[in-house]
């Protein structure tokens, strides 16, 4: 997310782009299984929410220190690595919710720490929240249709 906040920043774009999530939702429901295509796509919602949340704390870290957003990669090709990291987290996803065993407070551990190795300028709360319900949207049994 700093290299998409990066190439939005120098180049003006909108942080928020709701063609953009209309686009990954409409991809994520044509490619995810019926009984598990809502929490995929609450999933890729929560996804998404929280890139936005990283794209903004790393612009107003670059506007708080004077510093130069770096885009080096162009907006599509960035949108590719993301759509092919979203295919695979999907695939995961269902294969996870399939097993009828999942386990929501490692994955929300797992996806803590994942987080955590980002090494973001968000506050700790917001990524614990955002693990939280990343982990209930995967394993809740009342969003497997």
């Amino acid at each position: 997310m700093q290299a998409v906040a990066a190439y939005k920043a120098a180049n003006g774009g909108s942080i928020y782009d709701a063609s953009r999530e209309a686009a990954v939702l409409a991809r994520v429901e044509t490619t995810a299984s019926a009984p598990h295509k809502t929490a995929t796509m609450l999933f890729a919602q929560i996804q998404m929410d929280l890139a936005k949340t990283l794209q903004a704390a790393w612009q107003s870290l670059w506007k708080k220190t004077d510093s130069a957003a770096q885009a080096s990669e162009s907006l599509d090709a960035l949108r590719d690595e993301l759509n092919g990291l979203g295919d695979a987290i999907a695939a995961d996803l269902v294969s996870l919710r399939s097993r009828n065993n999942c386990p929501a407070n490692e994955l929300e551990t797992a996806l803590r720490e994942s987080l955590d190795s980002l090494e973001a300028p968000v506050a700790q709360e917001t990524l614990v929240r955002h693990a939280r319900m990343l982990a209930a949207a995967a394993c809740s049994s009342a969003v497997k249709r």
